[in-house]
């Protein structure tokens, strides 16, 4: 619970669980990082941990006994019951809501290297895994050229 602070609003991506649930260094130095904490996952986490408490070692997100969940049929159980109650489509991965969350930032705008850094990602990675997300991208760089060179008070052809 300590690489959570709800005060700032942010994530401490510090350490990962390994197969075992047991806390493992992170794969790259990349890795580790800090994640802006929308108030939607915010208040979700609040009401679990107000629900639940948290588990040994301070996790948000544990088994039934406390302990971390080990890479295993009831983690993908629990997983699953968990989507399908927060009405996702059957079959929606937690590699499907990384997907999803690359995605929504970098049609709202946010930069490559932004979402690369979020995602503990290179920006190159990024592009070659999302960059069919932003199919927009040469109106808006067309329409910021032609604003940059437009006469002040000129319409803006979009």
């Amino acid at each position: 619970m300590s690489d959570v602070d709800f005060l700032r609003r942010e994530v401490h991506i510090t350490s990962q669980l390994d197969p075992a649930g047991r806390r493992a260094p992170l794969k790259t130095t990349r890795s580790r990082r800090t994640v802006p904490l929308p108030a939607v996952a915010a208040e979700a986490i609040a009401a679990h941990l107000a629900e639940f408490g948290p588990g040994r070692d301070g996790l948000i997100f544990a088994a039934a006994r406390g302990g971390p969940w080990a890479a295993s049929r009831p983690l993908w159980m629990a997983y699953h019951t968990a989507a399908v109650a927060a009405g996702l489509p059957d079959g929606t991965s937690s590699h499907d809501l990384r997907h999803h969350y690359a995605s929504d930032l970098l049609a709202a705008g946010e930069s490559v290297h932004a979402v690369a850094e979020r995602l503990g990602d290179t920006p190159q990675l990024l592009l070659n895994t999302y960059g069919h997300v932003m199919p927009d991208q040469e109106d808006r760089a067309r329409t910021a050229v032609d604003a940059a060179w437009a006469a002040p008070g000129a319409e803006v052809a979009r």
